[in-house]
């Protein structure tokens, strides 16, 4: 566990799975180079001075709320076909909440683009 002052952003999952984990790196880690960390536990976050960010269905105070589409917890893509929707001025899929600062699973749409542009290893899909 990183210590408290060196973390940029602090993540609330329910549910920490192999591919959460490999979209979190790939985003923060890789394309954007900001240190995260994931944690289930909702004190941590609270006690929290990193911005951070709540990607599960609990509602609690976070600086952004994200709320999940399965596929990060399901293994295999196999049937999932998003529907696609507007949003401001581009589209966006796993469209799943109407109103929020981001209404749709980015996590899961990054996901599931680049599993389809670059594949994952068999690990996480």
């Amino acid at each position: 566990m990183a210590a408290p002052d060196s973390i940029s952003v602090l993540i609330y999952a329910r549910h920490l799975s192999p591919r959460l984990r490999y979209t979190l790196d790939y985003i923060f880690g890789y394309r954007l180079g900001i240190r995260y960390e994931v944690t289930d536990l909702i004190d941590q976050v609270k006690q929290s001075s990193a911005f951070t960010i709540n990607y599960s269905d609990i509602s609690f105070e976070a600086g952004l709320t994200i709320l999940p589409h399965s596929l990060l917890s399901t293994q295999g893509i196999g049937n999932v076909e998003p529907s696609l929707n507007r949003w401001k001025r581009t589209f966006i899929i796993f469209y799943n909440q109407p109103g929020a600062k981001i209404p749709f699973d980015i996590f899961s749409a990054v996901f599931f683009f680049y599993k389809q542009v670059r594949g994952i290893p068999p690990f996480y899909t």
